[in-house]
């Protein structure tokens, strides 16, 4: 058996200070089915957009930002409580805003772990699903032969523990320097 390259590789991971937990795209397929990183996707979205910081209007030396931003890679799951009685809680996929020139847009998830079949229904995770230490997903193509000499390919699905606690930087209520946009 032959393992191939990693299509798509996301971590999952809880994030206590914001109370909620993320799924991270490290790794997504291309249009081409090549292999993406979520930095790169990042890095490219942040250099098509035209945001322009307003200079400062006031004297004052703090200004107010209500939230910061998060990379287009993570993906919020959202902590809900599906029936209303039940204490129970699952984690629902959401969606990040990038703010743009023209107001905001929605950033979507790419992968196929985060977005699987059907895709009418909202994705859930219940909670006691993703351990404290988080977990990492990936699709992986594997090869072999049969004893006739006929070749299978499939795409598999691993998990595996992931590396700890994952910290978004997501921040609410700062004040920040007037000076600095």
């Amino acid at each position: 058996m032959q393992v191939g390259s990693v299509l798509e590789d996301v971590r999952f991971g809880r994030d206590e200070m914001a109370n909620m937990a993320w799924g991270i795209e490290r790794v997504t397929a291309s249009i081409i089915g090549e292999p993406r990183s979520g930095r790169e996707r990042n890095a490219e979205i942040d250099a098509r957009r035209k945001v322009v910081v307003p200079a400062p209007t006031t004297a004052f030396p703090l200004r107010y930002a209500i939230e910061s931003e998060v990379p287009a890679n993570w993906i919020p799951l959202l902590p809900i409580q599906p029936v209303t009685g039940n204490p129970s809680i699952v984690l629902q996929r959401g969606a990040a805003l990038k703010a743009t020139s023209t107001g905001s847009g929605v950033v979507p998830s790419l992968s196929n772990i985060l977005n699987p079949l059907p895709r009418s229904s909202a994705y859930t995770i219940q909670e006691e699903e993703l351990p404290r230490p988080g977990l990492r997903v990936e699709r992986v193509v594997f090869r072999t032969r049969w004893i006739d000499g006929t070749s299978h390919i499939w795409v598999q699905r691993r998990r595996t523990i992931g590396a700890g606690e994952s910290q978004s930087g997501l921040n609410f209520d700062q004040a920040l320097s007037n000076t600095t946009p």
